[in-house]
């Protein structure tokens, strides 16, 4: 009853991480498939979907499996789709640099997992706006799907380094050993040694170093993506740090 009345449907709901009371694909699949069906009996004519930047018929990641068969569902349901696999959405209070900002404010330590030279993509919250308002503008950008990512590629070591300068603190780095991290991972939050926030699953994400090319996305909305430095400084300035 509550789509009758709606054209199109954006479906952001997800979970990157799971426990005994929280199912990936419950979660990630089924109310996919739910969405699906009464997008369908709503009359709604199109759904635009956030999968993930990493999502290929080869992946063994749960997370990815999950958003994967979501895909599918999507394709397979004969409604217009727009479906997007963002790398990690960066903006004021975003979940990903959170952790990063509450360490570097107050000079704690970072942990590193394994070597850090494993690679992120992150993309600007406006530039994300911005292209799921241009994807019901014009007719030409349903039944596609792209890789939704920032206009660069960093290490993520060089990550914090870059977000610590633009906060003007000085960041304290501690190498994790990548074993070491995967049992800390696995134990309940609060008792988690390094990170309370990452779950296995999120350290299997974050570790997996899917990288993209922004043309496609910049061509197809007419759009130039901002650079990270610029992006993180304007996080910062909206946060009062800058």
């Amino acid at each position: 009853e509550a789509l009758k009345e709606c054209e199109v449907l954006y479906h952001f709901v997800g979970v990157s991480s799971q426990s005994a009371a929280i199912n990936m694909y419950e979660v990630n699949t089924h109310i996919t498939l739910n969405l699906v069906r009464a997008a369908k009996r709503g009359g709604v004519q199109g759904f635009v979907y956030n999968s993930g930047l990493g999502v290929n018929t080869h992946t063994t990641q749960s997370y990815f499996l999950s958003k994967l068969h979501a895909e599918r569902i999507i394709r397979e349901s004969g409604l217009r789709y727009t479906i997007f696999r963002p790398s990690y959405i960066i903006g004021p209070g975003d979940e990903f640099s959170g952790y990063l900002l509450e360490n570097i404010l107050r000079g704690g330590t970072i942990p590193v997992y394994g070597s850090g030279e494993y690679r992120v993509q992150p993309i600007f919250v406006d530039d994300a706006v911005h292209v799921y308002v241009g994807c019901i503008i014009s007719d030409g950008k349903w039944m596609k799907t792209y890789d939704l990512v920032g206009k660069d590629i960093v290490r993520f070591v060089e990550y914090i380094r870059l977000f610590a300068e633009t906060l003007n603190r000085k960041v304290y780095l501690k190498h994790v050993d990548l074993e070491q991290a995967y049992r800390d991972a696995m134990r309940q939050r609060s008792k988690r040694r390094y990170n309370p926030y990452l779950s296995v699953d999120e350290l299997d994400v974050l570790i997996s170093d899917f990288v993209s090319s922004p043309r496609r996305l910049e061509s197809a909305f007419g759009l130039g993506l901002t650079p990270l430095r610029v992006a993180l400084k304007k996080i910062a300035r909206k946060l009062g740090y800058a």
